[in-house]
Formats: C-alpha cells, sequence, structure tokens
C-alpha cells in the first residue's frame, strides 16, 4: 500500500528497499508518485488517492484505489508511452 487519504501536506518515504528495488512515494494534496530505481512508475494527479495490490508489468499495471476525489492515474507503458485513465472519488479497481 502506498499513498495516503489522511495526512496533512505532502508526505515522502524515500529509499525504501523492497524485493531488490530502491523505492520512493511522494503523497499529497493533488498528487501522489511511485519512484522505482529513479523511474516513475505510477503517478496519481487531482486528488490524495491510497493505493492498494499495486501489480506493475511490462505490459501495464492492476491495483485498487482510494481516491479523496476525481484523478487522474497514469503508469508508463511500452516506448516510454503512459497508460491513464480519469477515476472518480471514492473505491476503484484500476486496469490499465
Amino acid at each position: 500500500m502506498f499513498g495516503s487519504l489522511g495526512l496533512p501536506g505532502t508526505n515522502t518515504v524515500a529509499n525504501v528497499q523492497l524485493r531488490g528495488h530502491t523505492c520512493t512515494v511522494t503523497a499529497g494534496p493533488n498528487r501522489t508518485a511511485l519512484v522505482r530505481d529513479g523511474r516513475t512508475v505510477f503517478r496519481a494527479t487531482g486528488a490524495r488517492v491510497a493505493v492498494r495490490n499495486f501489480v506493475l508489468r511490462a505490459s501495464g499495471a492492476s491495483f485498487d484505489l482510494d481516491a479523496g476525489g476525481p484523478a487522474r492515474v497514469e503508469v508508463p507503458g511500452r516506448g516510454g508511452r503512459s497508460r491513464g485513465r480519469n477515476v472518480p472519488a471514492g473505491r476503484s479497481h484500476v486496469e490499465l
């Protein structure tokens, strides 16, 4: 799980070692990002979000999301193009 619906301000947890990767999460009122080994692998803009069950594959990602308001979520795709979609406030299961 990463992100936050309840913490005030913008918060960052950096240099977390997880399964051979170095991860950093920044969560704020309008943006949440997950960076793995120096590369952004998830980004949400527009609202606070909490992400659970995040699975990243070469073909995209799947995850459960709680959003404090309407948001845009994106993950990197093949060839450097991002895959994304708009999500409503509340809970969603996302496949990108």
